[in-house]
This record gives structure tokens, C-alpha cells and sequence, in this order.
């Protein structure tokens, strides 16, 4: 048996660095999850975004759809997610892209249509599959341990990835941005089966995180690639406005802990057998 090389220290979560990596990651998500969910930032009033919304024809009655609004609170301010979300509500509903000097709304237009084609790049079924594949032909082709251990971890954390993400999705019960477009329901519902509830985290983005660390670490020369790709996965979903920023963030997060922790024990186990006497 070939001896295993060994995954980058960085993300290794057997190691002292790849600990601290990921415990830098985990609380620097937790950070901006609470910032974009909780802290007021942006203003209610004299909000272009917010106005588009309660003048579009899917809001008749603002003060039923909208509970969350105080219209009598001047100094009402909202988060990022949502400032976000009213944004791309807000450019979705613009004219057609003109071809002539461009402005920042269109150009985003232009990545919202760009996104509709290349967001389901990411779908978990689609991720499984592809994984599922490429397991089955390193078997068969007889691809060193070190390549199958890879294939077959990345295969594994997306699984454990997945019901991660399915777990956290019932017990939190974030409403999806459908909420505030069409019924108003900002609210939490924890241990939620209703699909309205299930955005936080986002499984594209746990697929895509997943599908980046398995790319890492077969071909790690490409790292800035990998992780740009996933980053607009995870950009096309909140474009979509089918998932909230932040919800992004944390399903990322999910993909590439669950493929590195399965990494990280995996070659654990291989080089421990290495290492036994014959």
C-alpha cells in the first residue's frame, strides 16, 4: 500500500493548524451570520429598494404583507440580508438590460440572468452523482489509495454534509426570502417541516463548499479557482433570491468542514495501517 501524503496542515483537522483554520472559520461565520441577520443598518425610510417592494403589484396591502415594518418608526433600520434581498427584488423588476453604458444595476441584472443557467451547477443530487461517478471509476481504473481515499472522502463529507444541512434547516426554521416578497413572514420557526422555513443553510452552497475542498485537494495549485467558483455558486443563489447572504456563508461552511473531517480521519486510518508491522 502506497503511503498516504497528507492533506494541506491548514485544513487538516488532526492538526494543530487545520484546528485553528477551522475554529477561525466557524466563529468568523457565526460573526457575520449575527451582523447580516441582526444588526440594523441600513435605513426604512427614504429606502429606494424597500419602496420598489411595497409599490410592486405583489404587495397591495403593505400593511398586512409587510408586519415587520413600523411605518410610524422614522428611525427603523434594516439588516444586510434584507437590504440585500429588497435590492435584487428591486433590480429584477427594472427594464431590459440596454447594451450601451451599462450602469451597476444592470450589470447586476446581467449576473442575475447569468446566474439562472449556472445555480443548479451546484444541486445536491447533481454534486452526488458526479462524486458517486468519480468514486466508482477510481475503483475500477485502480487509482492509488491516496487518489480513491480523496474521491471516496469527498463522496462521504457531501453525504454527512447534506444531513448537516437538512438538520440545522429543520431545527432553525429561517423563512426564505419568498417570505418577504410574497407572504411577509420574517419569522423563525424552529423544528419547521415547512418548506417556507428551510433557507438557512443553503444546500447549493454545501454542495459547492464540498465540491471546493475536494478540489483543493487533488488540485491545490488551483485553490483561488475552486474557491472563486464557489463563491459565485453560493452569489447565484441570493441573485435567485433563493437564499438569504448569509445563508450562503454557513453552507459553505457545512460542505467544506464535512469533506475535510472525513479527509482529515480517513488518512488518519490509512496511514495508521501503513505504519503497522507486516
Amino acid at each position: 500500500m502506497n503511503s498516504p501524503t497528507s492533506i494541506p496542515q491548514s485544513f487538516d483537522l488532526l492538526d494543530s493548524k487545520g484546528q485553528v483554520t477551522w475554529a477561525s472559520l466557524a466563529l468568523l461565520t457565526l460573526l457575520l451570520v449575527c451582523v447580516g441577520t441582526l444588526w440594523p443598518i441600513y435605513p426604512a425610510a427614504d429606502n429606494p429598494a424597500l419602496e420598489s417592494l411595497l409599490q410592486s403589484e405583489d404587495s397591495l396591502d403593505s400593511t398586512r404583507q409587510l408586519p415587520w415594518l413600523r411605518p410610524t418608526d422614522q428611525n427603523q433600520r434594516l439588516p444586510f440580508d434584507i437590504q440585500a434581498l429588497l435590492y435584487v427584488h428591486q433590480i429584477r423588476g427594472t427594464r431590459a438590460i440596454s447594451t450601451h453604458n451599462l450602469s451597476p444595476q444592470e450589470w447586476v441584472r446581467t449576473l442575475m440572468l447569468i446566474s439562472k443557467y449556472t445555480t443548479d451547477l451546484a444541486k445536491g443530487e447533481v454534486v452526488l452523482a458526479l462524486m458517486l461517478l468519480a468514486a466508482l471509476w477510481a475503483k475500477l481504473k485502480r487509482f492509488s489509495d491516496e487518489v480513491q481515499m480523496k474521491i471516496n472522502s469527498g463522496f462521504a463529507g457531501m453525504v454527512v454534509g447534506a444531513i448537516l444541512t437538512w438538520v440545522i434547516k429543520i431545527g432553525v426554521g429561517r423563512a426564505r426570502p419568498n417570505g418577504l416578497f410574497y407572504q411577509g413572514d420574517m419569522d423563525w420557526s424552529p423544528v419547521s417541516l415547512e418548506n417556507l422555513h428551510h433557507s438557512f443553510p443553503s444546500g447549493h452552497s454545501t454542495a459547492a463548499g464540498a465540491m471546493m475542498m475536494l478540489l483543493i485537494f487533488h488540485f491545490p495549485r488551483f485553490r483561488f479557482l475552486w474557491f472563486g467558483a464557489a463563491l459565485w455558486i453560493c452569489a447565484t443563489r441570493v441573485l435567485t433570491a433563493n437564499h438569504w447572504p448569509t445563508d450562503t456563508l454557513a453552507g459553505l461552511l457545512v460542505g467544506a468542514f464535512s469533506v475535510a473531517w472525513l479527509s482529515s480521519v480517513t488518512r488518519s486510518r490509512m496511514k495508521a495501517r501503513v505504519q503497522e508491522p507486516a
